[in-house]
Protein backbone atom coordinates (compact mmCIF):
# COMPACT_ATOMS: atom_id res chain seq x y z
CA UNK A 1 0.00 0.00 0.00
CA UNK A 2 1.58 3.35 -0.74
CA UNK A 3 2.02 5.62 2.03
CA UNK A 4 -0.89 8.35 1.06
CA UNK A 5 -2.65 5.19 1.39
CA UNK A 6 -1.83 4.34 4.72
CA UNK A 7 -2.28 7.78 6.06
CA UNK A 8 -5.70 7.70 4.71
CA UNK A 9 -6.38 4.25 6.57
CA UNK A 10 -4.59 5.73 9.95
CA UNK A 11 -6.77 9.02 9.73
CA UNK A 12 -10.17 7.51 8.88
CA UNK A 13 -12.90 8.03 11.61
CA UNK A 14 -14.00 5.16 13.32
CA UNK A 15 -17.14 3.50 11.36
CA UNK A 16 -20.07 3.35 14.16
CA UNK A 17 -19.81 -0.48 15.76
CA UNK A 18 -22.78 -0.72 18.43
CA UNK A 19 -25.02 1.33 19.82
CA UNK A 20 -23.07 3.95 21.54
CA UNK A 21 -24.16 6.90 18.68
CA UNK A 22 -27.55 6.70 18.88
CA UNK A 23 -27.33 6.01 22.41
CA UNK A 24 -25.65 9.72 23.03
CA UNK A 25 -28.11 10.73 20.49
CA UNK A 26 -30.94 9.60 22.42
CA UNK A 27 -29.10 11.66 25.49
CA UNK A 28 -28.91 14.64 23.71
CA UNK A 29 -25.25 15.38 24.24
CA UNK A 30 -22.89 16.11 21.43
CA UNK A 31 -22.23 13.56 18.82
CA UNK A 32 -18.30 14.22 19.37
CA UNK A 33 -18.66 12.54 23.17
CA UNK A 34 -19.41 8.92 20.86
CA UNK A 35 -15.89 9.20 19.15
CA UNK A 36 -14.31 10.28 22.64
CA UNK A 37 -16.36 6.90 24.27
CA UNK A 38 -15.52 4.76 20.92
CA UNK A 39 -11.51 5.78 21.57
CA UNK A 40 -11.50 5.46 24.89
CA UNK A 41 -13.23 1.40 24.44
CA UNK A 42 -10.84 0.41 21.46
CA UNK A 43 -7.66 2.40 21.78
CA UNK A 44 -7.31 2.58 25.82
CA UNK A 45 -8.87 -0.57 26.39
CA UNK A 46 -11.02 1.10 28.72
CA UNK A 47 -13.08 -1.62 30.71
CA UNK A 48 -15.63 0.57 32.47
CA UNK A 49 -16.99 3.75 31.86
CA UNK A 50 -15.88 5.21 35.30
CA UNK A 51 -12.01 5.42 33.21
CA UNK A 52 -13.29 7.66 30.84
CA UNK A 53 -12.49 11.08 32.53
CA UNK A 54 -12.46 13.46 30.14
CA UNK A 55 -16.65 12.58 30.25
CA UNK A 56 -19.00 13.97 32.08
CA UNK A 57 -19.85 12.31 35.20
CA UNK A 58 -23.68 12.33 34.16
CA UNK A 59 -22.75 11.18 30.85
CA UNK A 60 -20.45 8.16 32.19
CA UNK A 61 -23.59 7.18 34.19
CA UNK A 62 -26.02 7.66 31.50
CA UNK A 63 -23.75 4.99 29.09
CA UNK A 64 -23.44 2.39 32.13
CA UNK A 65 -27.26 2.47 32.58
CA UNK A 66 -27.82 1.60 28.64
CA UNK A 67 -24.76 -0.17 27.09
CA UNK A 68 -21.86 -2.15 28.30
CA UNK A 69 -18.36 -1.91 27.90
CA UNK A 70 -17.52 -5.70 27.29
CA UNK A 71 -20.67 -7.38 25.76
CA UNK A 72 -18.47 -10.42 26.05
CA UNK A 73 -18.51 -12.71 28.38
CA UNK A 74 -15.71 -15.52 28.74
CA UNK A 75 -17.66 -18.99 29.46
CA UNK A 76 -14.80 -20.64 29.46
CA UNK A 77 -11.15 -20.27 28.90
CA UNK A 78 -8.87 -23.28 28.53
CA UNK A 79 -4.64 -23.31 28.20
CA UNK A 80 -2.65 -25.49 26.56
CA UNK A 81 -0.44 -27.37 27.94
CA UNK A 82 1.81 -28.20 24.75
CA UNK A 83 2.02 -24.82 23.41
CA UNK A 84 0.05 -22.24 25.19
CA UNK A 85 -2.65 -21.59 22.46
CA UNK A 86 -5.56 -20.19 24.51
CA UNK A 87 -9.66 -21.24 23.43
CA UNK A 88 -12.38 -18.64 24.56
CA UNK A 89 -15.77 -19.72 24.31
CA UNK A 90 -17.74 -16.29 24.58
CA UNK A 91 -21.03 -15.77 25.01
CA UNK A 92 -23.02 -12.50 23.09
CA UNK A 93 -25.96 -10.78 24.76
CA UNK A 94 -28.63 -12.49 23.75
CA UNK A 95 -27.27 -16.02 24.50
CA UNK A 96 -25.51 -17.48 21.44
CA UNK A 97 -22.16 -18.20 21.89
CA UNK A 98 -19.15 -17.96 19.82
CA UNK A 99 -15.06 -19.35 20.12
CA UNK A 100 -11.59 -17.50 19.42
CA UNK A 101 -8.28 -18.73 20.09
CA UNK A 102 -5.23 -16.82 21.10
CA UNK A 103 -1.77 -18.29 19.86
CA UNK A 104 1.68 -17.18 20.86
CA UNK A 105 4.77 -17.60 18.90
CA UNK A 106 7.57 -16.08 19.90
CA UNK A 107 7.09 -12.10 19.79
CA UNK A 108 4.37 -12.79 17.49
CA UNK A 109 0.34 -12.79 19.25
CA UNK A 110 -1.98 -14.15 17.17
CA UNK A 111 -6.43 -13.91 17.82
CA UNK A 112 -8.01 -15.53 15.53
CA UNK A 113 -11.90 -14.74 15.54
CA UNK A 114 -14.79 -15.37 14.57
CA UNK A 115 -17.62 -13.40 12.06
CA UNK A 116 -20.77 -15.41 12.51
CA UNK A 117 -22.59 -17.68 15.07
CA UNK A 118 -22.63 -21.13 13.53
CA UNK A 119 -21.70 -21.31 9.57
CA UNK A 120 -24.29 -21.88 6.99
CA UNK A 121 -21.49 -23.37 4.18
CA UNK A 122 -21.61 -26.95 5.85
CA UNK A 123 -17.94 -28.07 5.04
CA UNK A 124 -18.24 -31.80 5.42
CA UNK A 125 -14.80 -31.89 8.01
CA UNK A 126 -15.51 -28.79 9.58
CA UNK A 127 -17.54 -28.82 13.34
CA UNK A 128 -18.87 -25.30 13.04
CA UNK A 129 -20.94 -26.36 10.46
CA UNK A 130 -22.54 -29.18 11.84
CA UNK A 131 -24.59 -26.96 14.16
CA UNK A 132 -25.98 -24.58 11.24
CA UNK A 133 -25.85 -20.88 10.79
CA UNK A 134 -27.76 -18.79 13.55
CA UNK A 135 -26.49 -15.16 12.71
CA UNK A 136 -23.84 -12.60 11.62
CA UNK A 137 -21.50 -10.75 14.29
CA UNK A 138 -21.72 -7.24 14.41
CA UNK A 139 -18.33 -4.97 14.03
CA UNK A 140 -18.37 -4.69 17.57
CA UNK A 141 -18.54 -8.19 18.26
CA UNK A 142 -16.12 -9.04 16.36
CA UNK A 143 -13.36 -6.33 17.76
CA UNK A 144 -14.31 -7.18 21.33
CA UNK A 145 -13.12 -11.11 20.78
CA UNK A 146 -9.61 -9.34 20.39
CA UNK A 147 -10.39 -7.05 23.46
CA UNK A 148 -11.56 -9.63 25.78
CA UNK A 149 -8.48 -11.76 24.73
CA UNK A 150 -6.32 -9.36 25.40
CA UNK A 151 -7.36 -9.02 28.60
CA UNK A 152 -7.19 -12.15 29.61
CA UNK A 153 -4.23 -12.91 28.04
CA UNK A 154 -1.63 -9.69 26.53
CA UNK A 155 -1.69 -7.29 23.60
CA UNK A 156 -2.06 -8.72 20.36
CA UNK A 157 0.20 -8.01 17.12
CA UNK A 158 -1.99 -10.03 14.43
CA UNK A 159 -5.26 -10.91 13.30
CA UNK A 160 -6.61 -14.40 11.23
CA UNK A 161 -10.78 -14.34 10.10
CA UNK A 162 -10.47 -18.04 10.40
CA UNK A 163 -12.91 -18.84 13.82
CA UNK A 164 -16.47 -19.55 12.99
CA UNK A 165 -18.53 -18.62 9.78
CA UNK A 166 -17.27 -17.42 6.62
CA UNK A 167 -16.21 -14.34 6.95
CA UNK A 168 -17.22 -12.67 3.43
CA UNK A 169 -20.47 -13.61 3.95
CA UNK A 170 -20.82 -10.82 6.54
CA UNK A 171 -18.69 -8.34 4.70
CA UNK A 172 -19.80 -5.07 5.74
CA UNK A 173 -19.39 -6.18 9.40
CA UNK A 174 -15.79 -7.34 8.65
CA UNK A 175 -14.75 -4.24 6.79
CA UNK A 176 -16.28 -2.13 9.91
CA UNK A 177 -14.25 -4.34 11.85
CA UNK A 178 -10.89 -4.24 10.02
CA UNK A 179 -11.72 -0.58 10.26
CA UNK A 180 -11.58 -0.07 13.49
CA UNK A 181 -8.95 -2.70 14.32
CA UNK A 182 -6.68 -0.63 12.22
CA UNK A 183 -7.83 2.73 12.82
CA UNK A 184 -5.46 5.19 14.85
CA UNK A 185 -8.81 5.69 17.15
CA UNK A 186 -9.09 2.28 17.34
CA UNK A 187 -7.17 -0.37 17.95
CA UNK A 188 -4.16 0.83 15.70
CA UNK A 189 -2.87 -2.61 14.03
CA UNK A 190 -1.02 -2.42 10.47
CA UNK A 191 -3.60 -4.38 7.84
CA UNK A 192 -0.54 -5.99 6.47
CA UNK A 193 -1.08 -7.77 10.17
CA UNK A 194 -4.37 -9.01 9.31
CA UNK A 195 -5.64 -12.00 7.50
CA UNK A 196 -9.21 -12.39 6.06
CA UNK A 197 -10.00 -16.86 5.34
CA UNK A 198 -12.31 -17.18 3.03
CA UNK A 199 -14.04 -20.29 1.05
CA UNK A 200 -14.43 -18.69 -2.00
CA UNK A 201 -17.36 -16.19 -1.77
CA UNK A 202 -16.76 -14.51 -5.00
CA UNK A 203 -18.99 -11.50 -4.19
CA UNK A 204 -17.26 -11.40 -1.18
CA UNK A 205 -13.69 -11.04 -2.76
CA UNK A 206 -15.12 -7.96 -5.05
CA UNK A 207 -16.53 -6.52 -2.49
CA UNK A 208 -13.58 -6.74 -0.37
CA UNK A 209 -11.60 -5.61 -3.39
CA UNK A 210 -13.45 -2.65 -3.67
CA UNK A 211 -13.57 -1.40 0.04
CA UNK A 212 -10.75 1.06 1.29
CA UNK A 213 -9.13 -1.92 3.12
CA UNK A 214 -6.35 -3.98 2.13
CA UNK A 215 -5.55 -7.00 3.86
CA UNK A 216 -4.29 -10.53 3.09
CA UNK A 217 -6.72 -12.52 2.07
CA UNK A 218 -6.25 -16.77 2.53
CA UNK A 219 -8.27 -18.86 0.21
CA UNK A 220 -9.41 -22.05 2.02
CA UNK A 221 -9.46 -24.79 -1.36
CA UNK A 222 -8.81 -28.56 0.21
CA UNK A 223 -8.96 -30.33 -3.17
CA UNK A 224 -8.12 -28.98 -6.78
CA UNK A 225 -10.59 -30.92 -8.36
CA UNK A 226 -14.19 -29.19 -8.61
CA UNK A 227 -15.94 -32.67 -8.20
CA UNK A 228 -14.05 -33.70 -5.22
CA UNK A 229 -14.72 -30.09 -3.82
CA UNK A 230 -18.11 -29.85 -4.07
CA UNK A 231 -18.26 -33.04 -1.96
CA UNK A 232 -16.68 -31.57 0.72
CA UNK A 233 -17.46 -27.94 0.31
CA UNK A 234 -20.83 -27.22 -1.10
CA UNK A 235 -20.25 -23.89 -1.55
CA UNK A 236 -18.12 -24.72 -4.78
CA UNK A 237 -20.74 -25.79 -6.57
CA UNK A 238 -22.19 -22.26 -6.69
CA UNK A 239 -18.34 -21.11 -7.02
CA UNK A 240 -16.22 -23.25 -8.67
CA UNK A 241 -12.46 -23.10 -8.39
CA UNK A 242 -11.63 -21.18 -12.04
CA UNK A 243 -14.44 -18.56 -10.75
CA UNK A 244 -12.52 -17.81 -7.66
CA UNK A 245 -9.27 -17.95 -9.19
CA UNK A 246 -10.01 -14.85 -11.33
CA UNK A 247 -11.80 -13.24 -8.54
CA UNK A 248 -8.80 -13.49 -6.50
CA UNK A 249 -6.72 -12.43 -9.37
CA UNK A 250 -8.45 -9.10 -9.87
CA UNK A 251 -8.41 -9.09 -5.98
CA UNK A 252 -4.11 -8.99 -5.99
CA UNK A 253 -4.20 -6.36 -8.80
CA UNK A 254 -7.25 -4.07 -6.26
CA UNK A 255 -5.16 -4.83 -3.42
CA UNK A 256 -1.59 -5.08 -3.93
CA UNK A 257 -1.64 -7.87 -2.08
CA UNK A 258 -0.58 -11.85 -2.73
CA UNK A 259 -3.07 -14.42 -1.77
CA UNK A 260 -2.83 -17.66 0.13
CA UNK A 261 -3.93 -20.84 -0.31
CA UNK A 262 -4.82 -22.76 3.33
CA UNK A 263 -5.06 -26.83 2.35
CA UNK A 264 -6.22 -29.54 4.85
CA UNK A 265 -4.96 -32.91 4.54
CA UNK A 266 -7.58 -34.95 5.16
CA UNK A 267 -5.68 -38.77 5.32
CA UNK A 268 -6.21 -40.89 1.81
CA UNK A 269 -8.26 -38.44 0.63
CA UNK A 270 -6.89 -35.08 -1.01
CA UNK A 271 -3.09 -36.00 -0.67
CA UNK A 272 -1.91 -38.44 -3.80
CA UNK A 273 0.48 -36.69 -6.48
CA UNK A 274 -2.08 -35.54 -8.37
CA UNK A 275 -3.61 -33.49 -5.98
CA UNK A 276 -0.23 -31.75 -5.07
CA UNK A 277 0.02 -31.28 -9.12
CA UNK A 278 -2.97 -29.59 -9.62
CA UNK A 279 -2.45 -27.85 -6.26
CA UNK A 280 0.79 -26.54 -7.45
CA UNK A 281 -0.60 -25.55 -10.94
CA UNK A 282 -3.20 -23.08 -9.39
CA UNK A 283 -0.80 -21.76 -6.78
CA UNK A 284 0.83 -20.99 -9.49
CA UNK A 285 -2.22 -19.29 -11.30
CA UNK A 286 -2.57 -16.60 -8.59
CA UNK A 287 1.24 -16.25 -7.54
CA UNK A 288 0.26 -17.95 -3.94
CA UNK A 289 1.94 -19.72 -1.16
CA UNK A 290 0.29 -22.85 0.28
CA UNK A 291 0.00 -23.72 3.56
CA UNK A 292 -0.92 -27.34 4.55
CA UNK A 293 -2.91 -27.90 7.71
CA UNK A 294 -3.34 -31.55 9.22
CA UNK A 295 -7.10 -32.11 9.25
CA UNK A 296 -8.20 -32.16 13.38
CA UNK A 297 -10.64 -35.23 13.89
CA UNK A 298 -14.38 -34.65 13.80
CA UNK A 299 -16.31 -36.39 16.57
CA UNK A 300 -17.85 -38.73 14.02
CA UNK A 301 -14.93 -40.09 12.88
CA UNK A 302 -15.27 -39.64 9.18
CA UNK A 303 -12.26 -37.60 8.54
CA UNK A 304 -8.80 -38.73 9.74
CA UNK A 305 -5.71 -37.20 10.46
CA UNK A 306 -2.79 -37.78 8.74
CA UNK A 307 0.71 -38.79 9.64
CA UNK A 308 2.96 -35.93 10.03
CA UNK A 309 5.34 -37.97 7.90
CA UNK A 310 2.71 -38.31 5.24
CA UNK A 311 2.00 -34.50 5.05
CA UNK A 312 5.92 -33.63 4.60
CA UNK A 313 5.67 -36.25 1.63
CA UNK A 314 2.89 -34.65 0.34
CA UNK A 315 4.17 -30.86 0.89
CA UNK A 316 7.35 -32.07 -1.06
CA UNK A 317 5.11 -33.45 -4.30
CA UNK A 318 3.77 -29.94 -3.70
CA UNK A 319 6.98 -28.11 -3.87
CA UNK A 320 8.40 -30.70 -6.60
CA UNK A 321 5.75 -29.08 -8.96
CA UNK A 322 6.66 -25.79 -8.49
CA UNK A 323 4.90 -23.99 -5.38
CA UNK A 324 6.05 -23.01 -2.18
CA UNK A 325 4.73 -24.49 0.56
CA UNK A 326 5.32 -24.62 4.12
CA UNK A 327 3.18 -26.90 6.96
CA UNK A 328 0.96 -25.05 9.80
CA UNK A 329 1.48 -27.21 12.45
CA UNK A 330 -2.48 -27.78 14.59
CA UNK A 331 -1.99 -25.90 17.99
CA UNK A 332 -3.72 -26.08 20.80
CA UNK A 333 -4.52 -29.85 20.22
CA UNK A 334 -4.94 -30.70 23.96
CA UNK A 335 -7.84 -28.23 24.34
CA UNK A 336 -9.94 -28.75 21.36
CA UNK A 337 -8.88 -25.63 19.74
CA UNK A 338 -10.46 -26.05 16.49
CA UNK A 339 -13.31 -24.34 15.07
CA UNK A 340 -16.77 -25.63 16.54
CA UNK A 341 -15.53 -27.92 19.04
CA UNK A 342 -15.48 -26.32 22.24
CA UNK A 343 -18.90 -24.93 21.67
CA UNK A 344 -20.57 -27.83 20.64
CA UNK A 345 -19.07 -29.74 23.49
CA UNK A 346 -21.00 -26.57 25.62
Amino acid sequence: MSTAANKQSATRALPNPDPIRRVVQEIGVPAYRARQVLRWIYNRRAQSFDEMTDLPAELRTALAERIAVQPLKIVKMQTSQIDDTSKFLFELPDGNRIESVFLRDGRRKTACISTQVGCALACRFCATGKGGFIRDLSPAEIVHQVLAMERARERVTSIVFMGMGEALLNTDAVIGAIEILTSKDGLGLSSRRITVSTSGIVPGIKHLAESPVKVNLAWSLNSPFNDERSTLMPVNKRYPIEHVIEALKDYTAASGREVSVEYIVIKKLNMSRDHAEALAEIAGEIGAKVNLISCNPVEDGRFATPSPEDVVRFRNHVKAAGAFATIRFRRGRDIAAACGQLRARS
